[in-house]
């Protein structure tokens, strides 16, 4: 089977997807990663994707497809996606060349959204993550592992966390919609901690076996 995890940013949707993943022993598809890899290491597709990602453009959606069903060949089964679709042209493609069992949508508020992603802070040395509502460093302001000062990231600031929350809602709306009627769709309070929400997943995932 294959499921699609939506969630607004600060839902904890990779995190969750990643658990899931390592449970079940399925394969966790997140696109970001995907166009890294390719990037990275340098392949015909990672040099053309990186031209539009060092223009600011978006990667065009044939060769997103590509990168894709590399990673996932038609018909694949036991996918965690995450991250994809993010429009309906997308969507369609998804529906086309696999089965999709289930959409399960972490729900967050926006205003709670917006809290957790300003909470985060990166280390300006090594780059290691922290949060200051949950993941917080032994010393203020300070990395645990290398000594480094902790930043906010420009776009984790408030002004700009909401702008991206603002276009993901908006693309949530459209995919739902086009998803209704197709795909079962269920939602997860995602306002709860981690651990209460990957056994609402986890139930969620079982209840198609």
């Amino acid at each position: 089977m294959n499921i699609v995890i939506m969630g607004v940013q600060g839902s904890g949707k990779g995190t969750q997807a990643k658990k899931l993943a390592e449970l079940k022993g399925w394969k966790h598809i997140n696109i970001g990663q995907l166009f890294r890899a390719e990037m990275s290491g340098g392949t015909a597709t990672g040099k053309e994707a990186k031209q539009y990602v060092t223009n600011g453009e978006l990667v065009p959606d044939e060769l997103t497809f590509r990168i894709f069903a590399n990673a996932a060949p038609f018909n694949s089964s036991n996918l965690i996606l995450d991250g994809f679709p993010r429009s309906v042209a997308q969507s369609k493609y998804l529906l086309e060349h696999y089965q999709i069992d289930k959409i399960i949508v972490l729900d967050l508020s926006e205003a709670e959204a917006v809290k957790r992603i300003s909470a985060r802070r990166n280390c300006s040395k090594c780059g290691r993550d922290y949060n200051t509502l949950y993941k917080k460093p032994q010393k203020e302001g300070i990395c645990d592992v290398c000594g480094g000062e902790l930043v906010t990231r420009e776009d984790d600031k408030p002004k700009e966390v909401q702008r991206r929350i603002d276009i993901y809602m908006e693309q949530a709306r459209k995919l739902l919609d086009f998803f209704e009627g197709k795909v079962k769709i269920v939602s997860i309070d995602a306002s709860q901690g981690i651990d209460e929400i990957f056994s609402l997943l986890v139930k969620e995932v079982d209840s198609l076996q």
